[in-house]
């Protein structure tokens, strides 16, 4: 999937290739004040498997996404998938990434027979929270100290 943003620049949303786990695992560094080890990027995309997902521009990754559906036979009683995390790096914020990362980790869920998603997202991430509510997810709880750092994280969820 290939599509332009506002300023013009091409912008590739495609699953992980080979050899780009570490690239991510910098974009996490530079996202997130807590970053993601690479044992745990590994340990998501042994579980997300197709729907690791990366927004290049050119040849850099500029953002990733990771959404997850539980296999069979588990898929046979539970049709609820989770978008484990997006992350655009910083100078390619506000580009509308992290829009077009959420899209495409909802159109994988569905493929993979999804009706409903879940995630959670930082209490004082009042930019994500917005992304989601737009895209017709609801705060269900608050998840207290969901994070390492004791932060805490609301539940959201919403229909595919």
């Amino acid at each position: 999937m290939v599509a332009r943003s506002a300023q013009s620049v091409e912008v590739e949303i495609a699953r992980l290739a080979r050899g780009e786990l570490a690239v991510v695992h910098a974009v996490t560094r530079a996202c997130f004040d807590l970053p993601y080890t690479l044992d745990t990027l590994k340990e998501y995309r042994r579980r997300a498997r197709e729907g690791f997902l990366v927004a290049r521009i050119g040849s850099e990754i500029a953002g990733f996404s990771i959404a997850t559906a539980p296999g069979f036979p588990w898929s046979l009683f539970s049709r609820v998938g989770e978008i484990v995390l997006i992350g655009v790096r910083p100078d390619h914020q506000r580009r509308g990434l992290g829009q077009r990362l959420l899209t495409a980790s909802f159109d994988h869920l569905r493929e993979c027979g999804m009706r409903q998603v879940r995630l959670h997202v930082d209490v004082t991430n009042a930019r994500a929270l917005a992304l989601y509510k737009r895209n017709g997810m609801r705060v269900s709880h608050v998840v207290r100290r969901y994070y390492r750092n004791g932060q805490d994280a609301y539940r959201m969820v919403g229909r595919l």
